[in-house]
């Protein structure tokens, strides 16, 4: 019997040894944990959401939901309204639920939506830190960080980008970490996947895009591999990684004849700025100094002063000790949009209002950027509570717990600053009594609207985009514009809009066959053509206005004609 076992042991200790086998997933209690929190704080704050009709307070999120919507609802349906400058992927990843009406008209599609990108995002953090550590208490505690941020739960319950690029950016920090540890092809393969999902979620992927090249050459050339390594390394990670970059170039230049039509065309962001800029009111522009203190000041506001400081000194202290090695400088990734949003202020491309960073007469303004740093505050963090647990300092590990449960508890106390933007900023979406009156009175037909513009949520009026011409319905735009008559039966019009660019509303000849049935206080205006029958006259539902209640900005004086 003695002699059966000669040949086990032999090719045991002879051949390759079998790599270590790593616990399930489910065999970490900490790791179980955080999914079951995250799981129930998530959906408690999209309750909380949903019943206090704060998801869609932002401009921008009825933006997503209705660029969404377009693609199965419209005139002329299609991928091709996905537009020109929001990118695609947090539009696509609503579809399986934005044709729904409800959940249209609720927000709640986004809210599907960022529900598992607020996990992955989480888990993603809790991973880099215990593959930096092997630290589960330690990547439990840096996860929590984010995890339990009111600024992020705020944020994950609205169709915002910004949890999308949550999950893409942190999972994709996370397999270069991997890959730099031990340098599989694989794990650069997962690494330039969500990279590439990142640079079609927002534009803040992009510089990450670039940053994980860079930094892959920087390490590959640290292993001292050879030149024909790294060049295979840089096409591989190059053409996918990059994929969805050069993906839009080519979409913008097939449907607008412009591959950069995103970047200065009439809706960009850049376009926007000019504004401000010409106002006078954008401290940031071309002032790295400013650019850096307003960032920081959004930082510290939607981390937390303690969080913010414990942020710092854990990148200072994670540097100090392990010095500038591959793993090192792959977990830097994280960092991206720090330096990334201060360009952008710099070079005057986006501008950003915050009380106590500028001196402009706005309150707020993309005041939610400031969000984008927290996961990685959250990483350094978790680094951070590992060395205090390491050197058995249990009275700062205590101190640094309570810490930083009481800073949680102070921001959603004093005031969340990602709120806080959506009601009192320029972001927030207002009520427009001309969806009111539409509410009451449309009966049907063509409506012709500039939709950047005139910001009209038809959805509280019940309405479809199958009835609405805008601005991206191609050919048939122009025949409205140059026929309105035969084509459309209503028209909403504002000044410098592109409808009046082409239609002089003021002449007889359009108002023989149009007659204004409602005007606003900022002109904007709502068209009826003449001849029709009677408009009805319903009852207004008491949901139309009350999702905008929370906006305080000015109201609009409107008058019915």
């Amino acid at each position: 019997m003695s002699t059966l076992t000669l040949p086990l042991l032999r090719r045991i200790s002879l051949g390759r040894m079998p790599r270590s086998v790593k616990p399930r997933w489910y065999q970490d209690p900490w790791l179980v944990a955080l999914i079951v929190t995250t799981v129930l704080i998530s959906i408690a704050a999209d309750i909380m959401a949903s019943h206090s009709q704060t998801i869609a307070l932002y401009s921008d999120a009825h933006s997503h939901l209705t660029v969404a919507r377009r693609v199965l609802d419209n005139a002329r349906p299609g991928l091709a309204q996905l537009g020109s400058v929001w990118l695609p992927l947090p539009h696509i990843l609503m579809l399986p639920f934005i044709w729904n009406d409800f959940l249209w008209r609720t927000g709640l599609a986004g809210t599907l939506t960022d529900f598992p990108c607020f996990i992955a995002a989480a888990l993603a953090i809790f991973l880099t830190i215990r593959r930096l550590t092997h630290n589960s208490l330690a990547s439990f505690i840096g996860a929590h960080v984010f995890v339990l941020n009111p600024n992020i739960l705020y944020l994950q319950s609205t169709p915002l980008s910004e949890p999308v690029l949550f999950a893409t950016l942190a999972m994709a920090s996370y397999y270069f970490v991997v890959w730099a540890q031990d340098g599989r092809t694989k794990y650069l393969l997962l690494t330039a996947v969500w990279a590439m999902l990142a640079t079609i979620a927002r534009y803040d992927g992009w510089p990450l895009f670039l940053a994980l090249l860079v930094l892959m050459v920087i390490i590959d050339v640290q292993r001292k591999q050879s030149q024909g390594k790294i060049i295979n390394d840089v096409v591989l990670f190059g053409m996918l990684g990059g994929l969805g970059i050069v993906l839009w170039f080519l979409w913008n230049l097939v449907l607008y004849g412009d591959p950069l039509y995103f970047a200065h065309g009439p809706f960009s962001s850049a376009q926007q700025t000019k504004h401000f800029i010409a106002e006078g009111v954008v401290a940031t522009d071309h002032n790295l100094w400013e650019s850096i203190r307003s960032f920081s000041v959004v930082t510290m506001e939607s981390l937390g002063p303690v969080l913010f400081v414990l942020g710092i000194i854990g990148v200072v202290v994670f540097i100090i000790k392990r010095r500038f090695t591959p793993e090192v400088l792959a977990t830097m990734t994280v960092l991206v949009p720090f330096p990334f949003y201060i360009l952008a202020f710099f070079l005057g491309q986006d501008v950003m209002f915050v009380p106590h960073a500028n001196h402009a007469p706005y309150v707020f303004y993309n005041a939610r950027f400031g969000a984008e740093m927290v996961a990685p505050a959250g990483v350094f963090i978790g680094l951070l509570v590992h060395d205090l647990f390491a050197q058995r300092w249990r009275a700062g590990q205590t101190l640094l717990l309570g810490t930083m449960l009481v800073q949680q508890f102070l921001i959603a106390a004093g005031g969340v600053i990602t709120i806080q933007d959506g009601q009192y900023g320029l972001s927030c979406y207002v009520a427009r009594p001309i969806a009111a009156y539409l509410a009451q009175h449309y009966n049907g037909g063509a409506v012709l609207m500039d939709t950047y513009h005139s910001l009209i949520d038809v959805s509280v009026a019940d309405m479809t985009f199958k009835n609405i011409i805008y601005e991206g319905n191609g050919r048939l735009w122009d025949q409205a514009l140059a026929d309105p008559e035969d084509h459309v039966d209503w028209i909403i019009t504002t000044p410098g809009d592109l409808i009046t660019a082409k239609i002089d509303t003021s002449s007889p000849l359009f108002q023989a066959h149009y007659r204004a049935v409602m005007r606003e206080g900022d002109q904007l205006t709502l068209w009826h053509l003449n001849g029709l029958a009677p408009l009805p006259s319903r009852p207004l539902p008491d949901d139309v206005l009350q999702p905008y209640r929370h906006c305080s900005q000015v109201p609009v004086i409107f008058s019915q004609l």
